[in-house]
């Protein structure tokens, strides 16, 4: 073929007044051998300016090939199918045109990546007109292509409700899968399409068909947070249950995806929320450990218990001290949770929530251990495991000694007043010296120790960690139900603590030992403050 310049009739302005001499001129002009730099031939350009039948006919009596392909590989009738015309279609199938020809690579091979009949992009093009046009036809509706995709596959994918009633009318094989394994439904709920996917189901679509990746239909609707294509599932039979190739249940999609509608549904179906030991946790420690508030609401409103530890030894309380989870700490305290449950490393929520404090997070760290003290969370508890920390020379084991090592004077203040001991003779006192002396010389920190034996507590002070003590677990709320003064109750659930702001300890970045523990006066410092916001009668020593 040579190329010429082709000006096609379609390009000119047509007009009602263009006359049949004037169409019949230029039909003379047809040359079937024009090809174009794109490989196009006549036939095609006229196509592309959506011609009338009558064109088409003269032009291939012209000589031109109705099956020619471009570059692309796509022939007139692939044009004609993608633009919808049926009145071009079917001219172009009267006249002879493969309605089962595959695109081809042609003079590019990264042109075209997937092989396509004219009723393949029909489907993707969403042209219902056209699928019914080239199923009259007789058009096979279930012709695969080199990736085993079919007119359906491409018809889910173009989102074309009509396009996929069209091929399940005419028998298409509902439950046939790619080279991915990928079925109609899976494509459905992958590109969350709510109305393909009932359609298909009522069809009888096996919903419980799994893609190369051991997912079903469920597990990518879950994963994807397609809420309503997991309700149209679930009412068509989805096994809930079904794990994928990792292990992984639909409901372990919608909760590690944080996808909360999703799994609200499938927990109101009483799906199992076991079989998280390939993520090192129970649901409930990993919702926390993400920060996905709303997951953890619904997973305890379905009744989770927060104190269960999980494979690596987390409680959610502990998983949310660790990570500075605010609301969600709350959300398990009211739920409550216990404050002092031990995780299998024998770390308790105060002692984890005091570690790992940095200055994107030292706000949220700081509320989480007032929520921690408010809850009656044991200041004095030592961190005890079966062979570590069983005696006082094992190093940091009390709150005390790690909020001090945190540098923190704020968190060290909000111990000393939730009760944490500072007498020399308590073993968790001697625990938090010890932990001094271990950093710096002890004839440096001799004096700011022997402060601490020497500072007074008030009786005020002194009786209400006694009433918070008697009242034990869930004190908060028991401490707004007594029939006392609001402001009595404030005082008795250290409303002082929203007043501490964090502060850290300044020191100097050349200073020696003893400047850096001059800069550190904890207990002084925070019995000042203590005795400066509350008015005391007497004092106990």
């Amino acid at each position: 073929m040579h190329k010429k310049c082709y000006n096609p009739l379609s390009n000119q302005r047509r007009t009602k007044s263009a006359g049949r001499e004037e169409r019949q001129q230029y039909r003379k002009r047809v040359d079937p051998a024009f090809v174009d730099a794109e490989g196009r031939t006549c036939l095609h350009l006229e196509v592309l300016q959506d011609c009338d039948a009558q064109a088409i006919e003269h032009i291939i009596k012209s000589g031109c090939d109705v099956n020619v392909v471009d570059n692309q590989g796509r022939s007139a009738l692939h044009l004609a199918v993608e633009k919808g015309n049926v009145a071009m279609v079917t001219a172009l199938i009267s006249q002879g045109a493969d309605i089962e020809a595959f695109t081809t690579d042609g003079y590019r091979f990264v042109a075209c990546l997937e092989l396509h009949s004219p009723l393949m992009v029909a489907g993707r093009h969403g042209k219902p007109e056209a699928i019914a046009a080239l199923i009259e036809a007789g058009a096979h509706v279930s012709r695969s292509n080199d990736k085993q995709q079919t007119a359906l596959h491409f018809s889910v994918g173009g989102g074309c409700p009509r396009c996929v009633q069209q091929l399940l009318t005419a028998r298409a094989k509902i439950n046939y899968k790619d080279t991915e394994s990928n079925t109609a439904l899976i494509l459905a709920a992958k590109l969350a399409n709510p109305d393909i996917s009932a359609m298909l189901l009522n069809e009888r679509a096996n919903p419980n068909i799994k893609d190369a990746l051991g997912k079903t239909a469920l597990h990518w609707a879950a994963e994807t947070g397609a809420d309503e294509v997991v309700r149209v599932l679930m009412a068509g039979g989805a096994d809930a249950e079904i794990q994928d190739n990792a292990g992984h249940t639909p409901f372990v999609k919608a909760l590690t995806n944080n996808r909360p509608c999703s799994l609200q549904q499938l927990v109101d179906a009483g799906c199992d929320r076991t079989g998280l030991d390939g993520l090192n946790g129970t649901a409930l420690c990993l919702a926390t450990l993400k920060g996905y508030d709303d997951c953890v609401h619904i997973l305890l409103r379905a009744g989770e218990d927060p104190d269960v530890v999980c494979f690596v030894g987390l409680t959610a309380v502990i998983a949310a001290a660790s990570e500075g989870r605010v609301s969600i700490m709350r959300e398990l305290l009211r739920c409550g949770a216990d404050p002092n449950k031990s995780g299998r490393p024998g770390f308790r929520p105060l002692t984890v929530a005091l570690r790992m404090i940095f200055p994107e997070n030292e706000a949220d760290k700081h509320r989480v251990v007032a929520m921690l003290l408010r809850a009656n969370a044991d200041v004095n508890a030592r961190v005890t495991v079966a062979g570590y920390f069983t005696t006082c020379t094992g190093g940091r084991n009390c709150p005390l000694s790690f909020g001090i090592c945190s540098g923190y004077i704020s968190l060290v203040r909000m111990l000393l007043i939730a009760g944490s001991h500072v007498t020399p003779g308590e073993t968790q006192s001697w625990m938090a010296k010890n932990e001094v002396e271990r950093f710096f010389d002890t004839n440096d920190i001799l004096e700011p120790i022997q402060e601490w034996t020497t500072q007074p507590v008030s009786l005020k002070h002194a009786c209400r960690l006694a009433v918070r003590r008697m009242l034990g677990s869930g004190v908060e709320t028991k401490i707004r139900r007594l029939p006392i003064a609001e402001m009595t109750k404030d005082y008795l659930n250290f409303e002082e603590f929203d007043y501490i702001r964090p502060e850290k300890a300044r020191i100097p970045v050349d200073a020696s030992p003893a400047a850096i523990v001059a800069a550190m006066p904890v207990t002084s410092c925070a019995m000042r403050v203590l005795e400066g916001t509350f008015m005391y009668d007497a004092v106990y020593t």
